[in-house]
């Protein structure tokens, strides 16, 4: 709940929960810097896990119509 800046370093990434319960995912370099991040409508996360190629996959179930695509595109889904 709530505005979280997403961004470590010195730049500003705010994001804002709209739901009472809110995913928000995020992709770090391997210094720490932020790549991006996400949020999920409703939902609960199961299990995250990160593959030998930096992949990372996350399960569980959401309850809203939701954006997987990470980047600039669109992949809607619904539940």
């Amino acid at each position: 709940m709530g505005t979280v800046d997403f961004d470590p370093g010195e730049g500003v990434f705010e994001m804002t929960a709209m739901l009472l319960h809110e995913i928000f995912i995020t992709k770090m370099d391997g210094n720490g810097n932020l790549i991006w991040a996400k949020s999920l409508p409703a939902g609960d996360v199961s299990s995250i896990a990160v593959n030998a190629r930096g992949n990372v996959y996350v399960s569980g179930v959401f309850y809203e119509t939701t954006d997987f695509d990470p980047g600039p595109g669109i992949t809607n889904l619904i539940s």
